[in-house]
């Protein structure tokens, strides 16, 4: 039986488009804008915690697309 793992998705670095990952972050986290910047602002941070895999692997593909370094940890 396969376990129901948990995972957070963690954000390293904002790479060379730091407007882009706090716009992505907003998006993703339905948070405002200054609180979506101060979590960019304080790398490393974690964005969403406690997703399944899939939903972590999805973030973390668009974070790469942009330039941002991010870490899948296990929950």
């Amino acid at each position: 039986k396969k376990e129901n793992r948990k995972y957070n998705v963690i954000l390293k670095s904002s790479g060379p488009s730091k407007l882009a990952v706090v716009k992505l972050i907003k998006e993703i986290t339905g948070r405002g804008l200054k609180d979506s910047k101060e979590l960019v602002d304080s790398v490393p941070t974690t964005i969403k915690e406690s997703i399944n895999k899939e939903e972590a692997e999805l973030f973390k593909k668009k974070f790469e697309e942009i330039g941002a370094s991010i870490e899948i940890e296990l929950f």
